[in-house]
């Protein structure tokens, strides 16, 4: 159990993981630095602004997008979570094996939707921003070093 730090953000979803079995979720999209994640919660309805985190994979490469001719579904690109799981049997750390695959996630409005793809790509911004500013300084030195090397002939 969690709490939902960005519960005030998060946006109500359904999506069908297997087929015929449709589940409610809060989405979220935040990142922290140089990472980021989209976040699958389901809230307790007796603890409001606590939730179960169910599912969670990486913000980056997601590539979202509103479906043409269901303005209410967006479409995800989802790649393998690096976050490791406690195995309740064993109470040991794994890292669950997942391929990639693509999420539809269906919300109650247009309007929902554009939230949700509007917080994926602020929170994309703030991780990519994050990441540039971090390899400036090993860019620039590289650049440097390219720069002053003497010309060999």
């Amino acid at each position: 159990m969690c709490w939902l730090a960005h519960s005030v953000d998060a946006v109500p979803c359904r999506i069908a993981f297997e087929r015929g079995k449709e589940r409610h979720f809060c989405f979220l999209a935040i990142s922290m630095g140089t990472s980021g994640w989209i976040v699958l919660a389901e809230e307790l309805p007796l603890k409001p602004h606590y939730g179960a985190v169910r599912v969670v994979a990486p913000l980056a490469g997601c590539k979202p997008r509103i479906d043409d001719k269901h303005p209410r579904w967006l479409h995800l690109r989802i790649r393998p979570s690096t976050i490791p799981f406690i195995d309740a049997a064993h109470g040991k750390a794994k890292t669950k094996a997942l391929v990639d695959g693509r999420w539809t996630l269906a919300f109650r409005d247009e309007e929902s939707c554009k939230s949700a793809l509007s917080m994926i790509l602020e929170e994309a911004n703030l991780q990519g921003n994050e990441v540039e500013r971090r390899l400036k300084p090993l860019l620039d030195l590289e650049r440097n070093l390219y720069c002053s090397a003497p010309e060999t002939e």
